[in-house]
């Protein structure tokens, strides 16, 4: 039986929430340990934080609290629905929103709150590697069109050393404003997630998923956002995008497909 097993799924869940007291065992991290690859652990004494179902705020608070978040988090899956903020996804991220993007519940926020925050998660993670798609479409623009320009063959992979300062330049100024774009979106999938696993307790833990998601609805509904025109922009050239990644007919021949693979005749 264990050369039928290919292999075996392990999925971890937290149990708890605890302080690090100190190190018990610190030289399990000393060069010395990594150089012998010694399989030692490091061990901490910890000291639990509050319960996540332990309530030691206002009731009416915490109710007016989640009542906020339902209604800023079902009002931005309303808007990106509806094609609000999909400039910053592509195609085939569009098309999955309305499966990541469920509808929440009171129960998303009390029963279900550390999946709710992995679902909000999950769009900050998509917004980013979408933006990371769309810059490194930008680049290659620049690289091929640059190596095109010098006489002889096309060589494949384009070194960014390889390319003429102007090119160059010109893609250093792209990437810093990349990451400008990127961080006035305010859809980090770590930074963030990194203060709310840090927080006290529920209320607090609550409080500043409100504020993450208060924020993004207010740059949905900004006139910036929805008076842009639709589809998938430039944020540099504020042209169109080139390519198959924002073009579907770009995967499409307009001529007739021969061959076997198209044609059922061929095989009788």
């Amino acid at each position: 039986e264990k050369d039928n097993i290919r292999r075996i799924k392990v999925t971890c869940r937290p149990e708890a929430t605890v302080d690090i007291q100190h190190i018990m065992n610190p030289k399990a991290s000393s060069w010395e340990s990594k150089l012998r690859d010694s399989p030692e652990y490091l061990k901490a004494q910890v000291m639990y934080r509050t319960d996540m179902h332990t309530r030691t705020g206002n009731e009416n608070d915490i109710k007016n609290m989640i009542s906020s978040v339902l209604d800023d988090y079902n009002t931005i899956r309303n808007l990106y629905l509806n094609g609000t903020g999909t400039q910053f996804l592509l195609p085939f991220a569009i098309e999955a929103l309305e499966k990541g993007l469920p509808e929440w519940t009171k129960s998303n926020l009390v029963e279900d709150f550390w999946l709710s925050v992995e679902q909000w998660q999950t769009l900050c993670q998509t917004i980013r590697q979408c933006q990371l798609v769309m810059h490194s479409s930008d680049v290659n623009e620049i690289k091929i069109a640059a190596a095109r320009a010098k006489d002889g063959y096309l060589n494949l992979p384009i070194h960014i050393e390889d390319l003429p300062k102007s090119a160059r330049s010109e893609i250093q100024a792209m990437e810093g404003k990349a990451q400008e774009n990127y961080i006035k979106i305010g859809m980090d999938p770590c930074l963030d997630f990194q203060v709310l696993l840090s927080l006290p307790n529920y209320e607090e833990k609550l409080k500043f998923l409100s504020t993450m998601i208060s924020r993004e609805r207010q740059r949905l509904e900004s006139s910036s956002i929805i008076n842009e025109p639709k589809g998938v922009y430039d944020e540099v050239s504020e042209q169109p995008r080139k390519g198959a990644w924002f073009d579907d007919s770009k995967w499409e021949s307009h001529q007739p497909k021969n061959g076997a693979w198209f044609d059922d005749s061929v095989w009788r």
